[in-house]
């Protein structure tokens, strides 16, 4: 069984990363492209101003709900490397976040333009997780190579 404890690191270790700039850095530059591309037929439904709010509130929940995931699996597995709790965490994300995408869509959208589930589980589980997990080990290697 696993304690507390591994929970509480978790959440430290999520606000020591946003400590960074780089989750913003990243979180920004993916609301920039999906606003201007409006994903999901949005560029067609919404005004660009709708699109940078819905954009950056979906993307900052997947940011700060993928970088908990990630951090949990790493402290509840402290032994596995990089790749394996990277793979696992992306795989629970992209599962559990797909799902609340797709409410979500459903809730705003009319169902004739609603994409393919499988569209949003490609796009969120391949596409936004890609995204987060390279940026981090970006950091990651410019802290070893600078010890």
């Amino acid at each position: 069984m696993h304690s507390w404890q591994e929970m509480l690191k978790t959440f430290e270790d999520v606000k020591d990363y946003l400590q960074s700039p780089i989750p913003f850095i990243s979180w920004g530059f993916a609301t920039f492209i999906s606003a201007i591309t409006g994903p999901f037929g949005t560029y067609a439904l919404d005004s660009l101003g709708f699109r940078f709010l819905f954009w950056g509130g979906i993307l900052l929940i997947a940011t700060l709900y993928y970088l908990t995931v990630s951090f949990a699996v790493r402290n509840l597995r402290p032994s596995w490397g990089y790749l394996r709790y990277t793979a696992t965490a992306c795989y629970f994300f992209t599962a559990t976040y797909s799902l609340f995408i797709v409410h979500i869509i459903r809730q705003i959208y009319p169902p004739e333009v609603l994409p393919s589930p499988w569209m949003i589980l490609f796009t969120v589980g391949y596409m936004a997780t890609a995204i987060i997990t390279t940026v981090r080990w970006l950091k990651i290697k410019r802290e070893n190579d600078a010890d």
